[in-house]
């Protein structure tokens, strides 16, 4: 290989190095941030967003290209950051609740069905706290969500799974368990 090639090419100096070539951690760190933000609910985003940042601001201190690629970098890994950890937040919050109804739908849709009332586990969001929730989603209250909730699951499950049918208007129905 001719050795004054490759000097010619790769300077030994940063500063006569090309345009191109020092944009690469400002690029990298931009291109890492854009994922972060169009996939910000994977758990990776934890670890990928602080090294978009890091990457970043090593791009900004060495003073080398892309600085406009580094800032929207730190901006974006950041707001995709505050995301990710509200949504984690949100559904630590929540997942126990979603997982008592999962174990316990058949008997949860039934006693819903027949009392009219929201089972104990699930009043607390009824609560006026999250009105504005349930408001921004196009319903009045929790309750109504909630009969949505139930009738969705109903029409989506209902044929495949061992939820009692309670529609027949007055009709008592038996219903046998296989287990």
């Amino acid at each position: 290989m001719n050795k004054d090639f490759f000097y010619d090419d790769f300077p030994e100096t940063p500063d006569k190095l090309p345009e191109s070539l020092k944009t690469g951690l400002a690029t990298a760190s931009f291109i890492i941030s854009m994922v972060n933000l169009l996939f910000f609910g994977m758990a990776l985003s934890f670890v990928t967003a602080p090294v978009a940042i890091v990457l970043a601001v090593m791009s900004v201190i060495k003073h080398q290209g892309g600085k406009p690629f580094a800032i929207a970098s730190i901006i974006i890994s950041v707001v995709s950051l505050i995301i990710c950890t509200a949504f984690t937040v949100v559904f630590v919050k929540v997942y126990p609740d979603m997982e008592y109804f999962i174990k316990n739908d058949t008997v949860v849709i039934a006693d819903f069905e027949e009392s009219g009332d929201i089972p104990e586990q699930f009043k607390k969001y009824k609560s006026p706290e999250y009105d504005k929730y349930w408001q921004s989603m196009g319903y009045e209250d929790f309750e109504s969500f909630f009969r949505f909730f139930i009738d969705s699951y109903r029409n989506l499950y209902g044929t495949h799974s061992n939820l009692p049918d309670t529609s027949h208007d007055g009709e008592e129905l038996v219903v046998l368990n296989n287990s």
